[in-house]
């Protein structure tokens, strides 16, 4: 079954994915100048970021056999409560201590939801069609997830600037981009409301559904997983690229603003930074527009197309190492009246390099989730989801410790060239893996629906 308008079950998976995606990216624009705004250096901020990470990292697969053995929906609607308290204890936070405790309550909700939703409707599609393609409606979902993180990032750069209209503070006050996070607690409350609507996916025996709590114990839940990887060398590799993609994600998110304000300043930089950050949404969108429609030219899969994103990725991060002022230097021989240029052109050049990388990002991800899903059976599918998720936390918190010593020392362009080898190994281990993850593959394992 494709996704498309005319049907319910992909509509109503985009509209909660939309809805929560709205309301975690509102805030993101804002995070970074936040926290420099609050007097935090770049160390600082790579520990607020890498605590969140490594606690999401900690709490990944228990609190997926959590959501295979209570239900996906009702663990996805706690988890979302947790992250609206924690955006409103990040809002209100007084010092470094505040916020590594917000972070630590962020990570432990986003632990607590990750993977849960896809579960919950790769499970329904394989419940209606158990043949069925995955990577079409995987990426279809993704161009819809990417296109409201593009409007989210645009707009909660924007809010700031409402501030001194409303008279609520000067713009880059701190309490103009606490505002915006006001504004992402109001989404996070429809946001939950909405998804608490979903119809739960369970297996049809009660029986069944014990030995599932039963397996959720954290112990048993690693021994699960770290089995899978064990039977299975190249669901491992999938999890390792997923975590190399990870780190890269991290560093971007960690970073680019900072590379954003030091070539724009900080004035009006959250705006920029919207701008910047909603074109690579977009730009993630059509890369996950066209692996959906190249993806019957591949049904099982191959990997060829998770090498060709990573190389983007890779290429992207190379173009960002290029000091714009620099280039743009030598383009103008008045220098005095080519000051306002040269802010624009490095910008450009910044923003150039971010959206190549997302391009890239957006290309790969389909194939690599599709891959996965291939591999996974239906009744561990949220725990591995979540060992995935661990994985790609993991090296995001590896990358972002390893890369603020690195940037505080040799500055924010040699990060950037960390990141494209980064992006090369992954994609060199995607070319080595290719044939085996042809080979085989795990059959689905559908579970009926209850209660629908």
């Amino acid at each position: 079954m494709s996704a498309r308008a005319g049907d319910p079950l992909a509509r109503a998976y985009h509209r909660t994915l939309a809805l929560r995606w709205l309301a975690t990216v509102l805030a993101l624009p804002v995070l970074v100048p936040l926290l420099l705004a609050r007097g935090l250096d770049l160390s600082q901020v790579a520990l607020v970021m890498a605590t969140f990470a490594a606690v999401t990292a900690a709490f990944e697969v228990p609190t997926g056999g959590l959501a295979d053995a209570f239900g996906r929906v009702r663990v996805t609607v706690l988890a979302d409560a947790g992250t609206l308290l924690a955006q409103l204890a990040f809002m209100l936070a007084p010092g470094l201590p505040g916020l590594l405790a917000a972070a630590a309550l962020g990570g432990t909700a986003r632990a607590l939801g990750s993977g849960s939703l896809e579960a919950w409707y790769v499970d329904a599609r394989r419940t209606r069609d158990p043949a069925g393609d995955l990577q079409g409606p995987l990426a279809r979902a993704g161009v819809v997830q990417s296109l409201v993180l593009a409007f989210a990032m645009l707009m909660g750069g924007a809010l700031p600037l409402l501030a001194p209209l409303l008279g609520i503070a000067e713009a880059g006050d701190v309490r103009a981009l606490q505002l915006t996070y006001a504004v992402s607690a109001a989404v996070w409350i429809v946001s939950i409301a909405v998804t608490s609507r979903l119809h739960e996916v369970r297996s049809a025996s009660a029986v069944a559904r014990r030995a599932t709590r039963a397996a959720a114990r954290p112990d048993r839940v690693a021994r699960v997983a770290l089995a899978a990887l064990r039977r299975d060398p190249p669901l491992a590799a999938l999890v390792m690229i997923g975590a190399t993609l990870g780190a890269v994600v991290m560093s971007m998110e960690t970073f680019l603003p900072a590379e954003l304000r030091a070539r724009w300043g900080p004035e009006g930089v959250s705006l920029v930074l919207g701008v910047v950050m909603a074109v690579a949404f977009g730009a993630t969108a059509a890369g996950q527009a066209l692996a959906a429609r190249l993806a019957g030219a591949a049904p099982r899969v191959p990997l060829a197309r998770v090498t060709q994103g990573a190389a983007l990725v890779a290429a992207g991060a190379a173009l960002l190492t290029t000091d714009g002022a620099v280039l743009v230097d030598a383009l103008f021989a008045d220098h005095g009246a080519a000051t306002g240029s040269m802010r624009l052109g490095a910008v450009a050049l910044a923003a150039s390099g971010a959206w190549l990388v997302y391009l890239g990002l957006g290309f790969a991800s389909p194939a690599l989730a599709a891959a996965f899903h291939a591999r996974v059976s239906s009744r561990e599918r949220a725990t591995m989801l979540s060992l995935r998720s661990l994985a790609a936390y993991a090296g995001g918190v590896g990358a972002t410790l390893a890369l603020g010593g690195v940037a505080e020392g040799s500055g924010l362009h040699a990060v950037w060239f960390v990141v494209a080898g980064l992006a090369l190994g992954a994609a060199l281990a995607a070319t080595l893996w290719r044939a085996g993850d042809a080979r085989t593959a795990l059959p689905e394992q559908p579970v009926p629906a209850e209660g629908r």
